[in-house]
């Protein structure tokens, strides 16, 4: 649903209006923020607004991961492509967003709801009453709103990270290695979403642009940076994964080792025992058959061969 607001930063007014009526405020000098779905552009986003279909047609990919963030400063306006990240059900999921900003405009056009606008919208009041002091301030909640994003799958990513953590040392199963690559494949992606909007928003802050006002610059620099420390956050999130791999194919190690060393034994023990069986079970005359007494004599040869063995063992710490 298309979402339009005008701003008077002189009389400090913010007012929701339709966007046909944005022409109108902007020719009257006021500011205006829209916010539409490539569905809506067609009906809803005025001629004069710095958009192009071209860039519309980026965030419409049927590969949303494929999509690239970028940061383009054209003489008539300043123009990203950012993506979200967020941590939803047992996965990642993105979504891009194509935004145009200049000296009267701020469009944002979405592919679907994302969380970061949504909050853009609950919190953009009540800051512009507070300290706004140009359109810069929009910039500058666009920042703090994907920093929060990404704080939060950051987070959720965390608690997926240790409940695999703690399912490898108690009930690892055939299917542990598919949820480990799948988590880590996520991992990456998420390090790369932020370290890309990290330096989209860097950029903003030490590139000199006549719609990026110097008063939001430092702001949205020191955003970028703690987004340069989430991705930093990712990166050890990461080595925990692949020292809880090695702890769990260490472990694995550890309980074959010990099955080995059971099987060692037994066939230790039956090794002399099957060499008396072969001897006596020979088809052919042994003197020592016919006597009476060989048969009570061949299981105390035998019951004395194992508990030799098992004294050996024992002394040698084999158990």
């Amino acid at each position: 649903m298309a979402f339009a607001v005008a701003f008077d930063f002189q009389s400090r007014r913010a007012e929701t209006i339709r966007p046909e009526e944005a022409t109108d405020r902007v020719e009257c000098g006021w500011f205006c923020w829209l916010v539409l779905e490539p569905a809506e552009i067609s009906s809803s986003l005025p001629t004069s607004a710095p958009v192009r279909r071209e860039d519309i047609s980026v965030i419409e990919s049927p590969a949303p991961d494929d999509i690239e963030t970028t940061c383009a400063m054209d003489p008539d306006a300043v123009r990203l492509v950012l993506q979200e990240a967020i941590w939803q059900g047992n996965g990642l999921q993105t979504a891009a967003v194509n935004v145009a900003l200049n000296d009267r405009w701020l469009v944002i056009v979405q592919r679907e709801p994302t969380e970061f606008v949504r909050q853009m919208m609950d919190t953009y009041r009540e800051d512009f009453l507070r300290f706004s002091l140009s359109p810069g301030f929009l910039l500058f909640e666009m920042a703090q709103s994907l920093l929060e994003t990404q704080r939060r799958a950051r987070r959720r990513l965390a608690a997926e990270i240790e409940r695999l953590h703690d399912h490898l040392l108690e009930a690892a199963d055939e299917l542990m290695f598919d949820r480990v690559s799948r988590i880590t494949h996520d991992l990456l992606h998420l390090r790369k979403v932020v370290l890309d909007t990290a330096e989209v928003f860097h950029e903003l802050s030490v590139r000199r642009s006549p719609f990026v006002p110097e008063s939001t610059r430092p702001h949205v620099g020191s955003t970028a940076e703690a987004m340069q420390r989430v991705g930093e956050d990712l990166s050890v999130q990461r080595d925990t994964i692949n020292d809880a791999v090695t702890l769990y194919m260490g472990a694995v190690g550890h309980r074959t080792n010990k099955v080995v060393k059971r099987l060692t034994i037994v066939g230790t023990i039956f090794m002399p025992l099957t060499f008396l069986c072969g001897v006596y079970g020979m088809n052919m005359k042994i003197p020592e058959i016919e006597w009476k007494w060989m048969y009570l004599t061949f299981w105390l040869i035998s019951f004395a061969v194992t508990a030799g063995q098992l004294w050996m063992m024992r002394k040698w710490k084999w158990f």
